[in-house]
């Protein structure tokens, strides 16, 4: 089952997916001129790199990436989470 969380430490969010097992994470944590960058690459990015059957295409397909935008929206996430499953 994929499971999404998000902490939130000295205002820095960090969110994490536990997906086929392995847990995976990125914070939001470097303040730019014009918003916020990642430590680390996106969820599809890192899913592909760790597992061979998966491309990022695909993943990105399944809105992935949207998680962390879309904590105010319960259904949105579970759909997408549904989605990611499917994958599993």
């Amino acid at each position: 089952m994929a499971k999404f969380s998000a902490e939130y430490k000295n205002r820095v969010p960090k969110y994490i997916l536990t997906f086929r097992g392995k847990e995976f994470d990125f914070s939001m944590n470097q303040k730019l001129e014009y918003g916020t960058s990642s430590d680390k690459p996106c969820f599809s990015k890192q899913l592909s790199d760790a597992f061979e059957d998966l491309n990022e295409d695909e993943l990105e397909e399944t809105d992935i990436d949207q998680l962390d935008s879309i904590l105010h929206d319960e259904e949105e996430l579970f759909e997408i989470l549904e989605r990611v499953e499917e994958l599993e």
